[in-house]
């Protein structure tokens, strides 16, 4: 039946639009097309129409230059025009068995090719595009982002002198790792931040699965002398939910018992990323992403220095995220504190300390060594698994609470802030750069884990 379905539409879009022409095994104006049934890509929707069918979705994407894929709901008149393709953005393209995801199959705009239609980096556009694509200027979001700035890009030589990664290490701890200056000279450095923990249910107010924000992107170029000595802290995805519905004594999953994860259980908040100098001298930052919640995608991690605020349905519980190097928003009041979830760390510093086992805990900054921190007890992986749970990540994430309460906030030069009960996602971590020439991606970083990059100019 799909496959009838297939060549039905083929045959319309050939024949039947308003632009007649003829598919041929040597010229195909049809281009590249390949529907894919029951699959969608989440989260990158700019506009919704109501179309009769997938045809008339297509002309909507055709006339429309920032269009590059569109999902359309099977049997019903519902159209998404995505602002990014299956390519460019993999991790996002889901099983949906109410649609039908198409990429644009001619005339295709490439992705950082307009103002219009920025990157998120040079790597999203290499994925969009494949070999294609030239070393010159693109079109990059920037630290405001409803602007983009024109950047130039090197597709063919940008090999890092050495890339940083979290060498296998997950959840709450990392290792700091160094970097000793070869020679004298000028550097470029680049630091990502870590994903915030999903949350996915399949009962409550909002069943589904709602994401971690992404963490930031940050570069600048430093004048470095020979032999200095830079520690560098990769920062690692913050923790999802794994509290199981009804709670009881068990480190299998969820779904290996066949139950759900409770829906308003938190997720850990993503580590930031840091390249400074024994001395304690900042170079970099690059904030990570909050933990999602139900209902609520986690903030991303920003390019600017300040954290954000957890996000949510109830404003009375929303904290704000910190500024000027600061942890989250302290948000343990012992009076009004019903399962918090645990703050971001700052450079400065770390947050306030949890006021019971049940919240989620402050992640650690400097003095503690960028531990990501603790879940609350019933989603630390023993009451459904695995262990440690909800956890924040390394590089100083906010552990997410148990069920019935907020997610962790992401670390980063400012720590994002993170809420109280249910439905709270946790805000983003601030970014930092000290050297010149400096850009920032507020969630740049398509990967989970964070990474860092050094180049010698």
């Amino acid at each position: 039946m799909k496959l009838i379905q297939f060549f039905t539409i083929v045959l319309c879009l050939c024949h039947q639009s308003p632009i007649a022409f003829t598919c041929t095994q040597n010229d195909d104006p049809c281009g590249d097309f390949q529907p894919f049934y029951e699959m969608a890509l989440k989260g990158h929707v700019f506009q919704t129409l109501k179309v009769p069918s997938s045809l008339y979705c297509l002309e909507a994407c055709k006339h429309e230059a920032r269009c590059q894929s569109f999902n359309h709901f099977m049997g019903k008149d519902i159209c998404e025009l995505n602002n990014r393709t299956k390519e460019a953005r993999p991790e996002d393209f889901i099983s949906d068995v109410t649609k039908l995801y198409l990429k644009k199959p001619k005339n295709r705009v490439a992705l950082g090719s307009i103002p219009e239609l920025p990157a998120a980096s040079c790597e999203e556009i290499k994925m969009s595009e494949g070999q294609v694509v030239t070393s010159k200027k693109y079109w990059m979001i920037c630290i405001n982002q409803d602007m983009a700035v024109l950047a130039y890009c090197n597709m063919t030589t940008e090999v890092p002198l050495i890339n940083f990664t979290t060498k296998g290490y997950t959840g709450r701890y990392g290792i700091i790792q160094r970097f000793i200056v070869p020679k004298t000279g000028v550097y470029l450095i680049k630091a990502w931040g870590a994903r915030g923990g999903t949350h996915s249910t399949n009962y409550g107010d909002y069943p589904g699965t709602y994401y971690g924000g992404r963490g930031a992107m940050k570069q600048g170029t430093f004048s470095l002398n020979v032999e200095t000595v830079l520690n560098i802290v990769v920062g690692q995805r913050g923790g999802d939910s794994v509290e199981v519905k009804g709670g009881q004594s068990t480190n299998l999953r969820a779904a290996q018992l066949g139950l759900s994860v409770e829906d308003n259980a938190g997720t850990g908040g993503g580590g930031g990323s840091f390249v400074y100098t024994t001395n304690d001298e900042l170079l970099l930052a690059a904030g990570g992403g909050g933990g999602a919640s139900n209902g609520y995608n986690g903030v991303e991690g920003q390019a600017g220095t300040s954290g954000t605020s957890s996000v949510g349905n109830d404003s009375s519980a929303i904290y704000g995220g910190g500024t000027g190097g600061q942890p989250g928003q302290c948000n343990n009041n012992p009076e009004t504190a019903d399962y918090h979830g645990g703050v971001g760390a700052g450079w400065l510093g770390e947050g306030c300390a949890r006021v019971g086992p049940e919240h989620g805990e402050r992640g650690g900054s400097r003095a503690q060594n960028w531990v990501g921190r603790r879940a609350g007890g019933m989603n630390s992986g023993y009451n459904g698994g695995p262990p440690p749970g909800a956890v924040g990540g390394f590089g100083g994430g906010g552990g997410g609470s148990e069920d019935n309460g907020a997610s962790g906030g992401g670390g980063g030069y400012s720590g994002g802030g993170s809420g109280l009960w249910d439905s709270q996602a946790g805000g983003g971590g601030g970014s930092y750069c000290s050297g010149s020439s400096c850009l920032g991606i507020t969630g740049g970083n398509m990967n989970d884990h964070g990474f860092v990059e050094i180049f010698e100019l």
